[in-house]
């Protein structure tokens, strides 16, 4: 997931006048790339805790994790059938 966010970061500044040609193609805005990025980097670190971890540190994490990963989908437009998204109690 580093690695994704790394190459989304870097395949954004690689696309000439960004702002012009993302509204031209229908691509996220830059802050919403930027956004995006980060919250794959914040899963990246949410999958990555350890069992005894997730207790000390946040309990919630199954829910973090899942809140970070629909904003992904939402900034990227990324479309998952309704069926198929994960569902957890707050």
């Amino acid at each position: 997931m580093r690695r994704l966010s790394s190459r989304l970061n870097a395949q954004m500044y690689l696309i000439p006048k960004y702002p012009i040609t993302a509204r031209i193609f229908g691509l996220p805005s830059r802050k919403k790339a930027v956004d995006a990025a980060s919250n794959l980097i914040g899963l990246s670190n949410g999958v990555s805790q350890s069992a005894s971890n997730l207790v000390l540190v946040n309990i919630n994490l199954p829910l973090v994790n899942t809140e970070r990963a629909d904003k992904i989908r939402n900034v990227l437009g990324i479309f998952i059938p309704e069926n198929e998204r994960v569902k957890l109690k707050k």
